[in-house]
């Protein structure tokens, strides 16, 4: 049977929060939410290459412990080593058809960053990640989600996750534009068991 497909994306900040704070917010999200409901994504670019690497097999195995998937941003040769589920891409990374030719990534779970809804996205990507949708963030101003029904509308060949100040309570209205789910951060770590509480509310 085929795997579900994520309602969230995890994203990590090991750099700001520790990696006690964040292995203690994905064990507790990921032990609770539905199976398949969760995607970790290791956004930590500022860590060392090395280190980066050990982080990502210790997510590894919480993943693989409940059932969860995990995503590397952007280093396709982490993601291969600590034996990642995708990558994640941001939007000045190489194009998602070229990731998947390289070897072992061909059936790699892949989402790209997607700031301006008016620029087609990558057709080879699974996902594609629209931000900011409820917070402003480096200087551009909120989307809104009369803005994300209409990316979604625009993009029906791939699953758009709202990024951007999303909190728990948020998650059934972003379903309800169309979206396949939600990515956090802030969230992840301040309100893990409210997210595994709302996503048992949302099929996967």
């Amino acid at each position: 049977m085929q795997a579900p497909l994520p309602r969230l994306i995890a994203i990590t900040d090991v750099c700001g929060r520790g990696l006690e704070a964040t292995l203690a917010a994905l064990q507790h999200l990921c032990a609770n939410a539905p199976r398949g409901s969760v995607a970790v994504q290791l956004r930590d670019n500022a860590l060392p290459v090395a280190r980066r690497l050990e982080v990502a097999r210790t997510l590894r195995r919480v993943c693989s412990h409940t059932g969860q998937r995990l995503l590397v941003n952007d280093r396709a040769d982490i993601a291969a080593l600590c034996g990642a589920d995708g990558l994640h891409l941001t939007e000045n990374s190489v194009s998602a058809e070229r990731i998947r030719g390289l070897p072992g990534a061909a059936t790699w779970w892949l989402s790209r960053a997607w700031h301006d809804p008016t620029v087609p996205p990558d057709r080879a990507a699974d996902a594609l990640l629209l931000s900011p949708v409820l917070q402003p963030r480096k200087g551009s101003a909120a989307l809104g989600l009369d803005v994300l029904r209409a990316a979604c509308a625009s993009a029906p060949r791939h699953r758009v996750y709202a990024l951007g100040g999303i909190a728990p309570e948020d998650i059934e209205a972003i379903l309800g534009t169309g979206a396949a789910g939600v990515a956090v951060q802030g969230a992840l770590y301040d309100q893990p068991q409210a997210l595994a509480l709302a996503l048992e509310r949302c099929p996967v």
